[in-house]
């Protein structure tokens, strides 16, 4: 599936089921896409990103994901605090 660059997903936290709004973007190599968000998970999290069917052109889905890395953005236009 593929998804275009800054997309909007909603991000679900698997201990709590709250849901959060985010981005996605891809990244080259072997690190996979990553997530922009002002919802900042602990590395080792596990999660869910339910991406819209606008989104992936045919029907929604659910990609469950453990959190790798995080970092504050200090500057971010489009607003989002974490990636």
């Amino acid at each position: 599936m593929r998804t275009e660059q800054g997309s909007l997903v909603t991000i679900e936290d698997d201990r709590t089921g709250y849901l959060y709004p985010g981005s996605i973007c891809k990244c080259g190599g072997a690190w996979g896409p990553y997530l922009k968000s002002n919802y900042a998970p602990r590395p080792g999290s596990s999660l869910r990103i339910h991406i819209a069917a606008d989104v992936t052109n045919g029907a929604p889905c659910v990609w469950p994901a453990v959190i790798r890395w995080r970092r504050t953005l200090r500057h971010s236009a489009a607003g989002w605090s974490y990636v």
